[in-house]
């Protein structure tokens, strides 16, 4: 049986060496990522799996919340993504 407390804790645990480890880079890559969209330029998050929903995500953040609402070209990008993932699973899932 799964203990959620030792699972809860070895996230904290995780999360602390993070703040402690790599806060300023995590920073500097956050300025990079912010000005580089400023910039018009494209950041491109891969993951397979659960590691694809997680750069889903994080690029859902990052155009919520540092990205301007009208910047739709980006908007449509991730979501033909998305789409593009979603149709695969599918596929996957009715051919095998």
């Amino acid at each position: 049986m799964v203990n959620i407390k030792d699972t809860i804790n070895d996230s904290v645990e995780v999360k602390q060496l993070m703040l402690n480890e790599c806060l300023n880079e995590i920073e500097l890559a956050v300025d990079i990522m912010i000005e580089s969209a400023k910039k018009g330029n494209k950041i491109l998050w891969c993951g397979n799996g659960g590691s694809a929903a997680d750069a889903q995500h994080m690029a859902a953040e990052l155009m919520g919340i540092r990205i301007p609402s009208n910047d739709t070209q980006r908007i449509q990008e991730c979501h033909l993504l998305v789409e593009h993932i979603f149709c695969e699973s599918v596929e996957a899932s009715i051919l095998n």
